[in-house]
């Protein structure tokens, strides 16, 4: 089961680039593709 929780704005992570969230269960990595598509780990 998967839980979507809005951490940022589309622009806050550039393209081609990522940010680090910090959650009470660790970090995760934000990734945002050339063509727009968002990933995280």
């Amino acid at each position: 089961m998967s839980t979507w929780i809005d951490v940022a704005a589309l622009d806050a992570v550039p393209q081609r680039g990522a940010r680090l969230v910090k959650t009470a269960h660790g970090c995760v990595a934000v990734f945002r593709t050339a063509a727009d598509d968002i990933c995280a780990r």
